[in-house]
């Protein structure tokens, strides 16, 4: 039972005066299994451990609820606040409230104080919850960014307009924000190093509105509980992130010229050992061949500018280090490849995306792979504070500014 209140009531944040904001989800008392006296002792010994006998805020959200179903229990606890508790909320701020439940408070009215009652707001939408409250600053569990979610699509009228704003947060070319990373890559890249066990990371899907609504908070710089959602949302997020880029990370010319060198040097490295086995002496020329990578990092260099390889430094070391985890996550190098790959190209390139089911054919494929496994070495010319382990640890710092 505690870690339903638990979940039921907890700080989501603060407002501007540094109070806490206590977030309740009203529908989880129906998974409660307890007389009503035994849940308001509970709520009420949890709201005391969370206010400490100072100021607060309250946004109850009653979604998939009705506050009439509750009423009874709602009135027993208002009749169990104390006076200096009712005197320190601030505001109560009712979210996403349905007819009834707008009904039922007006029935309880009279045994409200008409000073408490003052304090209660009703809010359709976490957009419109007023200062100080600040409600893009506090977290809300997934069922209430569901329910804000369909609350803006009907605002917008259709899917396909709210869609279309949604896809109107592309980030510019390869420039981040953040300490030189948007705050969507950095939060992801946490979430995903904590949990890179998980199985199937940047192959598995997440729920598609679960997708949008997070692409929503961070359009409009709401706190995002990320963690809630899950590391495999977020793995999603990061591809959805390079997918939606003005230009795509390696262009249809990086792919055909990388593509051509690779077979040259494929075709070069074959006459050099038939040589070899047939006895004829090595010209001076041949006697070397340049490595895939070598042919790989001059492509690069050539197609791929500082910021470019920013990017792509950051993308890879975080795909190395799921790699390093593969026999939990089952997402060793070419797996990550396959999965990613179309990603990285542009949209219309399907002969590349094609390829790439082939791990011994394609040029792009193997490239992949080896920027998974050596990203260090693959850009020469991005700084290396992008690695994600070092940002992680050095963007945490005022110091950090790449």
């Amino acid at each position: 039972m505690q870690e339903v209140i638990n979940n039921l009531i907890y700080t989501g944040g603060y407002d501007q005066e540094d109070d806490p904001v206590l977030v309740v989800t009203a529908e989880l008392v129906n998974s409660l299994r307890a007389d009503a006296d035994s849940i308001v002792d509970a709520v009420y010994t949890r709201l005391n451990d969370l206010v400490q006998g100072g100021p607060f805020s309250v946004v109850l959200s009653a979604q998939r609820t009705t506050i009439f179903t509750h009423s009874s229990l709602l009135a027993k606890g208002y009749r169990r606040l104390d006076y200096t508790l009712k005197k320190q909320i601030k505001a109560v701020f009712i979210l996403f409230p349905d007819w009834l439940s707008r009904a039922t408070l007006m029935l309880l009215l009279p045994m409200v104080s008409p000073k408490f009652f003052a304090k209660v707001f009703y809010v359709d939408s976490i957009s419109k919850l007023p200062e100080p409250i600040a409600g893009r600053a506090i977290a809300f569990p997934v069922t209430v960014y569901e329910r804000e979610w369909e609350v803006q699509m009907r605002a917008r009228g259709s899917r396909a307009e709210i869609q279309a704003h949604v896809n109107a947060f592309p980030p510019t070319a390869h420039a981040l924000s953040l300490r030189g990373v948007h705050r969507l890559l950095y939060e992801c890249a946490v979430l995903i190093q904590q949990r890179v066990h998980t199985e199937g990371l940047f192959r598995r899907s997440p729920s598609k509105s679960h997708t949008d609504i997070l692409w929503y908070l961070y359009e409009n710089d709401f706190e995002v509980p990320l963690a809630s959602f899950g590391p495999v949302a977020a793995a999603s997020l990061v591809k959805r992130y390079y997918r939606s880029m003005d230009k795509p990370l390696f262009s249809a010319a990086f792919v055909k010229e990388l593509e051509e060198k690779s077979s040259e040097a494929s075709r070069d490295a074959e006459n050099t050992l038939a040589n070899a086995q047939s006895g004829e002496p090595l010209a001076p020329e041949n006697q070397t061949v340049p490595p895939p990578p070598a042919v790989a990092i001059s492509c690069i260099n050539t197609h791929l500018d500082t910021e470019a390889q920013n990017a792509a430094l950051y993308f890879f070391s975080l795909l190395h280090s799921v790699s390093t985890a593969s026999q939990e996550n089952l997402m060793d190098p070419w797996n990550l490849a396959v999965c990613v790959g179309p990603t990285l190209v542009p949209s219309d390139d399907v002969s590349t995306v094609l390829s790439l089911r082939s791990q011994s054919t394609s040029p792009f494929g193997v490239f992949l792979q080896s920027a998974i496994e050596h990203y260090r070495d693959c850009f020469p010319k991005a700084d290396p504070r992008w690695e994600v382990r070092r940002l992680i640890t050095e963007g945490a710092s005022n110091d950090f500014e790449p």
